[in-house]
């Protein structure tokens, strides 16, 4: 079970903020501390999948970590493991026979495919993917190996869907899929709801390894039914190049069907997306909508009162440089109903900062 002093008091608060009950509170979480390592800072180069070639150890860093999750913690947040992180999502092209090359630092690996595995749209048949694939082999094992040797300390996350026209974009490449659209309606509209198929497919294959072990860590909570191993993390990458009624008609149904199928999704949203906001908002049941800080764009923090209405009743995450959290948690002017994620956290601040956002409630209710 994960060791955590307030493991009950923090799992009743997500699920006040899943269930769209946090009202005026406000919920706070760590994106990265003031005197952690920089790693967005290290040179990336061309090597081989750790979670191939060093799967041990991997799991053994994994497991360290876990092991020494800090139970004095007050933090709304419980340890997750993500165990396919580093296969990248042009896994996806492996799984159809492309040629992967991963490249990163050493930390994590991510991937590309040398070329679209769907060269000739019209004469693609819309297979099954085996399961004697290579590349499903590992990410199996992979998930398997995890939840084997770390236990329940931990939630675990399942890969993230990529499917639709996200999918589309990684086995045809992104020219050809953006002109697919207009060039073949019809296969389009068949390739989406395959793609829905396939990744609810191998999204439950990873989740029946991990549910168990993931609930006997939180016990008999009924936060359990919102766990990253019970509910899938979507996106809209690929829609955000797009107007608008481009995700209306060819992914936001698929959407609405996945959430439906799981009674629950998460979504996130890089800010060249924010346009497809009011959209996304009609999906029903989405507990948690993670709205990306990205560069050229106003930050979420800034414009929060505006994205907070367009995606209302979905409950919404922002990263926040922890001097504005402070300075606006000292003023009682943080929007209510919000995840922040802080940037740049002194460690010594934690206590102090919880005590406030415990008992918090903005100035102008």
């Amino acid at each position: 079970m994960i060791n955590k002093i307030n493991l009950n008091q923090t799992l009743d608060r997500l699920l006040a903020f899943a269930e769209h009950r946090l009202e005026d509170g406000i919920l706070v979480s760590v994106r990265s501390y003031y005197d952690a390592e920089n790693k967005e800072s290290e040179q990336a180069y061309i090597k081989e999948c750790p979670l191939i070639t060093e799967r041990e150890n991997c799991v053994k860093l994994a497991k360290t970590y876990f092991e020494k999750f800090d139970s004095a913690s007050l933090w709304d947040f419980i340890p997750v493991s993500y165990p396919a992180c580093s296969f990248g999502e042009s896994i996806w092209s492996g799984f159809f026979g492309g040629k992967i090359t991963f490249a990163g630092t050493k930390n994590a690996t991510w991937s590309s495919c040398e070329k679209p595995v769907i060269e000739n749209f019209e004469n693609f048949n819309f297979p099954d993917f085996s399961m004697d694939n290579f590349w499903i082999r590992k990410f199996l094992e992979t998930a398997k190996y995890f939840v084997d040797n770390i236990g329940a300390l931990c939630d675990y996350t399942p890969f993230i869907f990529d499917d639709c026209l996200n999918l589309l974009v990684e086995l045809r490449g992104a020219g050809n899929a953006y002109m697919d659209i207009y060039d073949y309606p019809d296969l389009i509209a068949r390739f989406m709801d395959w793609s829905v198929d396939l990744n609810i497919k191998l999204y439950d294959l990873q989740s029946n390894l991990f549910r168990r072990t993931a609930d006997d860590a939180i016990g008999k909570h009924p936060y359990k039914k919102y766990l990253r191993s019970h509910i899938p993390d979507l996106s809209v990458d690929a829609y955000g190049v797009c107007d608008t009624e481009i995700y209306k008609k060819w992914g936001l149904e698929q959407h609405k069907r996945i959430v439906a199928h799981y009674s629950g999704g998460r979504m996130h949203i890089h800010a060249n997306g924010r346009h497809l906001c009011k959209t996304i908002a009609t999906i029903k049941g989405l507990c948690y909508c993670y709205l990306s800080d990205d560069i050229g764009y106003p930050p979420p923090w800034e414009i929060l009162e505006v994205l907070k209405e367009e995606l209302h009743p979905v409950p919404i995450a922002i990263d926040i440089p922890c001097e504005v959290f402070i300075q606006r948690l000292n003023e009682n002017t943080l929007p209510g109903g919000v995840l922040y994620r802080l940037d740049g956290v002194k460690r010594t601040e934690e206590s102090k900062i919880m005590k406030k956002v415990f008992d918090y409630s903005p100035k102008n209710r």
